[in-house]
This record gives C-alpha cells, structure tokens and sequence, in this order.
C-alpha cells in the first residue's frame, strides 16, 4: 500500500490579490464552515477570511495562510509531487491512500500508467480537494472510494461522484477533520472498512469474514 501526503502550504509572502475562481473557492469554504462551525457563524459577512480562520477545520490558519493554501490547492501537484508518488508504487502496491493534494497527485500518476492494469489498484482518496479541480485525467484503477467529511472545508464537504462520475464510491462522513491533519481520518470506523474492502477486493481476504 502506498500512502501519500502532499503539503499546500507556499511558501510565497504579499499575495496578490484573489482571482474569481480562487474568491468562489474560497467563499464555499466558508459556507461549508459556517454550516456547523458557531465561531464562523458569529462572524460578519465582510470577515469571511478571518471567520475561515477561527473554525475548527483550519485551527487559527492565518488568512493569508488561507490564500496561500487554496491557491496551491488550484496550482495542483508539482513535478516532485508526482515524482515522490511515482516512487512510492511497486509492482506489488494493491491499494493508493492519498490525503489532501496527495490525491491529486495519486490520481495524476495513476491515470498516466498505461502499463499497469486497471485491477491491479484500487484508490483511496481522503480528504481531498478534487471536486475543485476542472476536468482531472482518470486513474486507471480497479476501484475509487472517496472519503469526504461534511465539515472539511478542502473536500468541499461533500462527494466527488457528481463531478467524476458514479465509479466513484463515495463515503460522506462525520470525523471532525483538521487541515493537514489525516488522524481523524485514519481513526475512522469508514477508513477501516474502506482499506478492507480494497484488500478484499485485491484478493487478499482480508475483507471476508471466517467461513465467507
């Protein structure tokens, strides 16, 4: 199994100033945040930044922090990106987990691997900002599984199906997430069946119970 983690911080200071796109990302953020959150709820309209900020899914980020991330998060994966997931596959690998823009970067590696066959992988994308994207590749994969909290502002707080089409399984869920933080993930009962159901379905048998 190859887990992947790719961080969206820039390092880059005195951001110019958003464009539409980066501004409407931002502002779905908000409502995603505002839906649960009472610190972002309290905050007035004009300090949507600030209010992002003070919400449980970005722990005190910083609003220019906040530019800086959703603008990597539009840049996409560099070519090191793509180059530490590369390396991270074996002919063996059966199961891709990738956490925030490390699932761009997974599903950008894995849909440029015409060698591989398509049953020979199953994806996991955690948190991820796909359904932000425009018009990413498709993995060439055997199964995609997607899970997304309601809360994580990154994911959109929703599935990726209604923008990458029906194969992708989706599993909407409610851990409390944190930005860059794949822990509460990882902890969750949804996680667990997700990693069984892609041995499984690998052939390992890991997913069948005794007497299956």
């Amino acid at each position: 199994m190859a887990i992947v983690d790719v961080d969206g911080r820039t390092e880059h200071s005195g951001e110019p100033p958003l464009t539409g796109w980066e501004a409407e990302v931002l502002e779905r953020w908000w409502r995603v945040a505002r839906f649960d959150d009472e610190a972002v709820r309290r905050e007035f309209a004009a300090d949507r930044l600030v209010a992002l900020s003070r919400s449980r899914f970005f722990t005190g980020l910083p609003p220019e922090d906040l530019i800086r991330t959703v603008r990597a998060m539009m840049s996409g994966p560099t070519a090191g990106d793509h180059r530490a997931v590369r390396e991270a596959l074996a002919p063996e690998t059966r199961a891709v987990v990738g956490f925030g823009l490390g699932a761009v970067a997974a599903v950008d590696v894995l849909a440029r691997r015409p060698a591989v066959p398509r049953e020979a992988v199953t994806l996991i994308t955690v948190g991820s900002p796909l359904a932000w994207r425009h018009g990413p590749a498709r993995p060439r994969v055997r199964e995609w599984i997607n899970l997304a909290d309601v809360g994580d502002g990154l994911a959109g707080g929703e599935g990726l199906a209604p923008y990458h089409g029906e194969d992708v399984h989706d599993m909407v869920m409610d851990c409390d997430p944190r930005l860059r933080a794949p822990r509460p993930y990882i902890a969750s009962p949804e996680f667990g069946r997700a990693l069984l159901r892609a041995f499984d379905t690998a052939g390992s048998g890991l997913g069948r119970r005794d007497g299956a």
